[in-house]
């Protein structure tokens, strides 16, 4: 089946991968006799021994996060627990020092919106900073919701917190969660000057400081784009030989210090790439800086007779919706949720009397998430039984192999030596499907499937194939995890000390 939530610049779909956490204010004032801000005067923050509930994940993701590097958001990944030299004092709470203070975060996707409820006491946060671990924190309530369901994002934040009211076990009367900070993952190119966000698959804007006003946040809301989220969330993924956090679908030597990407399909096609600065490589391990793309909304590029067909049937019907001004067709409209039910549609007008009553009414059922019996139905595992829907089978063999073909080009442009990973509960969940391969009937020398497509580029083919590609596996989605709070600065312009900066426990 496919996913349903998580797209990265376009769209959302169910990131079942990784966890990240971003670099975001817990309120707008430091604590008082707080040492200076910048790296190497303590601002580095540790998540460690953190596992979803979301969904099931394997073993524990252990990172850093500092509250100024390189650029604006820089993570340190490690596999294993640190113990840290130093430890960020720059999580205050706003008022009243000897209260709880809670955070409000969330992964906000095209189709879903998970949020989480978290709990910090002054104790933990004073005692992480004396013995330099990271501050616990407590799940009060988590909670995954329908877009479709509300009007507005604002509407998602206050149904959650009227639920918080009554999910505290500790006390027997209703109980009121002041809020001192939240950050949000979400779908969506991020105006960071305004921090803004308008959905490319959603009629919905989110403005950080208008949320903030209205849900009567005391400290920051602060927004980033789930595929940047995502960039540094590969770099938490244990990516040695045997592991069950990534499958190599194209397995090579990944070069220490090179490009990584991480390109994902679900309500929307999204794009992320991360770069490690010559400074940062004296680190003992590289640091990295992920960047936002708009990668998916390039232009789909056919291969065959029938994708050419299918070129010139989606500019019409988006020409005739309204929904086409300049006769393009972006990657998304088929690599995607939707792009599957529009393939879908195609295959269908060229060839009706392919289409089964059956599969037409689970799709009915399924509204917006029609693409997972599309799936189902066109599963390889399904072919020769009673399951298998012909139409079903021709639209997940060209959904797969436009995605591989994609995610060939993205390997071309950025050169992810590193390697690139393959985001997304479609992969995730279809696993075997991103495998499978098959000759076509039609095409001398043609194949369809994602690896094939994947390495079809011509002159450039030995390129690519030094490029490690994987899934990413049993990883949980942007945030879906154990969340926890950063420190708040702006952005400062100075040489990084990286010496010195941990030991190994």
């Amino acid at each position: 089946m496919t996913g349903d939530d998580g797209g990265g610049g376009g769209g959302g779909l169910e990131l079942e991968m990784v966890l990240v956490l971003i670099r975001h204010a817990l309120v707008s004032s430091r604590r008082p006799g707080a040492p200076p801000l910048g790296v190497g005067a303590g601002g580095v923050l540790t998540v460690a021994g953190i596992t979803s509930k979301f969904e099931a994940v394997r073993g524990e993701i252990h990172f850093l996060l500092f509250s100024h590097a390189i650029r604006s958001y820089t993570f340190l990944a490690r596999p294993r627990p640190l113990k840290f030299n130093f430890f960020t004092p720059n999580m205050i709470f706003a008022g009243d020092k000897d209260q709880d203070r809670c955070i409000l975060c969330g992964d906000v996707g095209g189709t879903n919106t998970r949020l989480r409820l978290l709990r910090l006491t002054p104790q933990e946060i004073s005692g992480a900073e004396v013995a330099g671990i990271p501050p616990p924190g407590t799940t009060i309530i988590e909670r995954k919701y329908l877009n479709q369901d509300f009007e507005a994002f604002e509407d998602v934040c206050h149904f959650f917190l009227k639920e918080a009211v009554y999910a505290d076990s500790n006390h027997d009367t209703p109980r009121t969660w002041p809020v001192s900070a939240a950050c949000f993952a979400v779908a969506g190119p991020v105006d960071t000057s305004l921090n803004r966000v308008a959905f490319t698959n959603r009629d919905w804007v989110i403005d950080g400081s208008l949320l903030r006003e209205r849900l009567e946040i005391e400290g920051e809301v602060r927004l980033i784009n789930d595929f940047v989220a995502n960039g540094y969330g590969i770099l938490t993924l244990d990516v040695s030989k045997g592991s069950s956090e990534v499958y190599a679908l194209h397995d090579v030597p990944p070069r220490p210090g090179a490009p990584v990407a991480c390109v994902g399909a679900g309500t929307g096609f999204g794009m992320t790439y991360a770069t490690c600065p010559a400074a940062a490589l004296a680190a003992p391990k590289p640091l990295y800086d992920a960047f936002a793309s708009e990668g998916g909304h390039t232009e789909f590029a056919p291969r065959t007779k029938l994708e050419i067909e299918l070129l010139e049937h989606l500019k019409q019907e988006y020409l005739q919706r309204g929904l086409l001004i300049n006769h393009r067709i972006s990657a998304e409209r088929i690599v995607s949720g939707k792009g599957i039910r529009a393939v879908y549609e195609f295959l269908k007008t060229k060839w009706p009397e392919e289409k089964r009553d059956d599969v037409e009414e689970e799709m009915e059922k399924l509204g917006d998430n029609a693409s997972a019996a599309i799936a189902q139905h066109g599963n390889p595992d399904a072919r020769d039984t009673p399951a298998s829907c012909w139409l079903c089978q021709t639209t997940m063999e060209i959904f797969w192999s436009t995605y591989g073909s994609e995610c060939g080009s993205a390997a071309l442009k950025w050169l992810p030596y590193g390697g690139l990973f393959i985001a997304g509960g479609i992969a995730q969940k279809n696993l075997g499907a991103v495998q499978y391969e098959r000759a076509s009937t039609k095409t001398p020398g043609h194949k369809w499937g994602f690896l094939p497509a994947y390495f079809d580029k011509g002159r450039l083919t030995s390129e690519v194939k030094k490029v490690r590609a994987c899934d990413q596996g049993n990883r949980s989605c942007v945030l879906s995890l154990k969340y926890r709070v950063v420190g708040k600065g702006k952005r400062k312009k100075k040489k990084i000390d990286y010496s010195g900066l941990w030991e190994q426990t």
